[in-house]
């Protein structure tokens, strides 16, 4: 995340997609990470994986980012 936030400009778009997460803990820790950054969410989804078969419930986290100006960041 480091050095997508270093080249990435700001205004400009970052776009996760198809991120698995095994556990609901895992995806709020990547939101947690996501707003140390300051990135602005303009598209949240989550969905179950189908026919996993084990017991631990796996998730696809799709999402797309607005890098903010630095001066917006408090």
């Amino acid at each position: 995340m480091f050095d997508v936030d270093r080249v990435l400009r700001a205004g400009g778009l970052l776009w996760i997609d198809s991120h698995m997460c095994h556990a609901d803990e895992r995806r709020q820790a990547l939101a947690r990470l996501i707003g140390r950054y300051g990135y602005k969410k303009l598209r949240w989804a989550t969905g179950e994986k189908a026919g996993t078969g084990s017991t631990k419930a796996a998730m696809y986290l799709s999402v797309v980012l607005q890098k903010s100006a630095r001066g917006d960041l408090a």
